[in-house]
């Protein structure tokens, strides 16, 4: 694709064009993010939070849904098919 996200350490993600280096969205996310994934159609951003997932909609930043893991402090790492 031509969309790279980015986390800045805390709690905001940035949609950027990877063409030139624009930024085109930023949102705020309610936690750190420690993890991201982008799905396979581009549509839904993986955003792990603490001890949870967010599903972020990549064309609008909202949350769409948020998986919590009962006993998990942090996710470290998200991956996709």
């Amino acid at each position: 694709g031509s969309t790279l996200f980015v986390g800045d350490g805390g709690s905001s993600l940035a949609r950027i064009d990877a063409g030139t280096l624009r930024m085109t969205g930023r949102w705020q996310l309610p936690d750190d993010v420690s993890g991201l994934a982008l799905s396979e159609d581009g549509a839904r951003l993986y955003a792990a939070l603490g001890g949870r997932v967010t599903v972020v909609d990549t064309d609008t930043g909202d949350a769409t849904t948020t998986l919590a893991f009962g006993g998990v402090e942090a996710i470290l790492h998200v991956t996709t098919p």
